[in-house]
């Protein structure tokens, strides 16, 4: 639904739109697998986060737009043909409108009624917040780079290098700055999930991991089926398998090492 309706606004106003070229059945095969996977992932999440129902649609909405554009940021640098600077703030608009959208479904059908529990607070220093966060947006881009470089050395390089179906392959520098931009806002976009699910370490770091990977890259990568090379959509899968995954268990035992530590409450709901 939310799909649709962004659709039609862009249709509405005019707005330029990359040319989207594959079956209209899978496409649509797709898009339900889609909503399947963010109602079980995001459900789950929802359910278990111990904040009030607008803190949970703004955690969701964040997860889910930032997560987007970190997507059409690759899309824009590596596969420079399919999304352009011209067509980016619609792509931008409508994956608003979808995240606003899918966030408020989230909440309505999943959000536990009552009130929520008290949540502890971190009693923690700013410069200690900013050097967990600081380690968690340099183990992606670790990661990024070594599992990266494996798979482009294995597999996929020369399809960038040829160009093969409008793959481009940007400058170190470019990468770089990229990477790190993408980091910090993958980093900011599980955070508040991190923070604040009311479950044990070890399944944080696993309903985070999986969600990130399968919203931020299995279901973007097989939605290229058609598109782009089998091999390419395989391994880079693979590939970003262990980038998200990983990084989700450094920000999680970034986070919440020394929770013996903590202390005061404060009321969420």
């Amino acid at each position: 639904m939310a799909l649709v309706i962004a659709g039609i606004l862009i249709t509405v106003f005019k707005l330029p739109m990359p040319v989207i070229n594959g079956d209209t059945s899978y496409i649509f095969i797709m898009t339900i697998m889609s909503g399947a996977a963010i109602s079980i992932l995001l459900g789950i999440i929802a359910w278990n986060l111990r904040l009030s129902k607008l803190m949970v649609f703004g955690a969701v909405f964040l997860f889910l737009y930032l997560n987007y554009v970190t997507q059409i940021m690759e899309a824009l640098y590596f596969v420079p043909g399919v999304v352009t600077w011209e067509v980016l703030p619609t792509i931008l608009l409508q994956q608003f409108v979808m995240a606003i959208m899918i966030a408020a479904g989230v909440v309505f059908l999943y959000k536990r009624k009552g009130p929520s529990k008290s949540k502890s607070l971190y009693n923690r220093g700013l410069l200690d917040w900013i050097f967990r966060i600081v380690i968690s947006i340099g183990s992606y881009v670790a990661f990024y780079y070594l599992f990266g470089r494996l798979n482009a050395f294995l597999f996929t390089e020369g399809y960038y290098l040829s160009q093969i179906d409008g793959l481009y392959m940007p400058s170190g520098n470019v990468i770089l700055v990229l990477e790190i931009v993408r980091s910090a806002l993958i980093v900011i976009s599980i955070l508040p999930i991190i923070l604040f699910l009311e479950l044990p370490v070890k399944k944080v770091m696993i309903l985070s991991g999986l969600s990130l990977f399968v919203l931020g890259g299995l279901l973007p990568m097989l939605q290229q089926i058609g598109s782009l090379p089998m091999v390419l959509i395989i391994t880079s899968s693979v590939e970003m398998f262990f980038q998200f995954f990983l990084t989700a268990v450094v920000t999680t035992l970034a986070m919440h090492y020394g929770d013996k530590e903590i202390h005061s409450e404060y009321d969420f709901s």
